[in-house]
C-alpha cells in the first residue's frame, strides 16, 4: 500500500514533468516541426494555413497532411515540382502526394530539395457528382 509521502512524491514528479512540457518550444502552427495538418473547405481557397514552412535539416523531417472538412469530397493535391519523396506523376503533367478519399499525405521530402524556394501546389475538392474546385496554396522548405 502507498503511503502518503510516495502518493505526493508521484504527485510532485507529475507536476514537474507537465511544467516540462509545457515550458517546451512549440513553433507556431505556420512554422511547425513533425506532421503538419491543413484543412481545407468549405471551398478550396478555405485552408488553414495558406503558407505552409516545412523544416528539412539533421534533425527534422517534416510532412503535411491535408484533410477535406467533407469527408464525401475527394481531395488531390498537385505539385508542378516533385518535392516529396512518394509523389506520382500524373498523366497531365503535374505530381500528387499519396490522396484517399478525403485525406492526402506528403510522404517525406526529398533529399537534395531546394530550400527556401516557394513551391506552389493546387489542391482540388471532388464533390460526389464529380464536380472540381481548385485553388493553389504554397510550401516552403526551411532552413
Amino acid at each position: 500500500m502507498a503511503t502518503t509521502s510516495s502518493r505526493v512524491l508521484s504527485l510532485f514528479i507529475a507536476v514537474l514533468v507537465g511544467a516540462a512540457a509545457a515550458c517546451a518550444p512549440v513553433h507556431p502552427p505556420f512554422d511547425a516541426a513533425g506532421t503538419n495538418a491543413l484543412l481545407v473547405g468549405p471551398r478550396p481557397q478555405d485552408l488553414t494555413i495558406q503558407r505552409l514552412y516545412l523544416w528539412q535539416d539533421a534533425t527534422h523531417d517534416d510532412v503535411a497532411v491535408w484533410v477535406s472538412l467533407d469527408p464525401k469530397e475527394k481531395l488531390h493535391i498537385d505539385f508542378k515540382d516533385e518535392i516529396f519523396q512518394e509523389m506520382k506523376r500524373q498523366d497531365n503533367g503535374p505530381f500528387q502526394v499519396q490522396c484517399v478519399g478525403s485525406r492526402c499525405d506528403s510522404g517525406k521530402l526529398k533529399k537534395g530539395v531546394e530550400h527556401n524556394k516557394e513551391y506552389k501546389y493546387t489542391q482540388t475538392l471532388e464533390d460526389p457528382s464529380g464536380e472540381k474546385h481548385s485553388f493553389d496554396g504554397m510550401i516552403i522548405i526551411k532552413p
